[in-house]
């Protein structure tokens, strides 16, 4: 009686169509009811899967339920949000130390069963804090740093700093498309969405005031893309690239 979709994987308007139209058709076993879940499902196309996923609930509405997991919920359109109670697993401050706790253990045993010996014991807590939440990113960090070194030590901390884009900006300034590119080339392993995010918390250190608004209409359109795109170097150079053309610079 439960069907499990991974909407990133299978989000598209023909498994709406046959897949979960033939489950939720039949009558079920159980009297609560059948239950769809839809992980992952800001990845839902918004333009005709989410719309015609919204008529669905409605016409199974007495023998299905749905649940809609998502890591982005503006991702997701009004009419959804209506028609779902809309739950939010926000982590709680008093959480944070045993959490942490708890993911500095974890990633000791996955290290000591690859046979990755650590430097410096405080090397962990702190990429713990430079990654928390995301230790899925910590863990791909770990590995590709360790490829060809079985110690950890503390040249991982420098190379998983705050990202810094003063270089990109000073390219973008003069113009200078080939320095630009270079950078994206080299930073292209960092998720694109916080390069966005950087570029938005230095809008007023670095653009002149009248191209901030579009600055702003620029970073949301590629950040909101980030989530579909199947190059998402190409998506960052292509939103620097509008940024570079379409907005003025403070003077350096």
């Amino acid at each position: 009686d439960v069907l499990f979709i991974n909407a990133s994987k299978d989000g598209n308007i023909d498994t709406l169509r046959t897949t979960i139209s033939d489950f939720v058709s039949t009558v079920s076993m159980g009297a609560s009811g059948k239950l769809v879940i839809l992980d992952e499902a800001d990845h839902l196309n918004p333009i005709s899967t989410q719309p015609a996923l919204r008529a669905f609930i409605e016409q199974f509405s007495r023998n299905a339920r749905f649940i809609l997991t998502c890591n982005y919920p503006t991702k997701i359109i009004d009419p959804l949000h209506s028609r779902c109670q809309n739950i939010n697993f926000d982590l709680q401050p008093k959480d944070m130390a045993e959490i942490g706790e708890s993911a500095v253990n974890r990633i000791t045993d996955i290290l000591e069963n690859e046979g990755i010996s650590i430097e410096n014991p405080k090397i962990l807590p702190e990429l713990i804090v430079q990654f928390f939440p995301d230790f899925r990113k910590l863990i791909n960090t770990l590995q590709t740093y360790t490829q060809n070194s079985k110690t950890l030590n503390v040249s991982v901390l420098s190379q998983n700093k705050d990202i810094s884009i003063e270089n990109l900006c000073s390219a973008m300034r003069s113009k200078n498309f080939r320095e630009v590119r270079t950078w994206v080339a080299e930073n292209a392993h960092l998720d694109s969405v916080s390069i966005f995010r950087k570029l938005y918390d230095n809008l007023y250190t670095q653009f002149k005031p009248s191209s901030i608004p579009k600055a702003i209409l620029i970073i949301a359109e590629y950040s909101y893309r980030a989530a579909f795109v199947a190059d998402a170097e190409i998506n960052i150079m292509a939103g620097i690239i509008e940024i570079m053309t379409s907005c003025e610079f403070k003077d350096g």
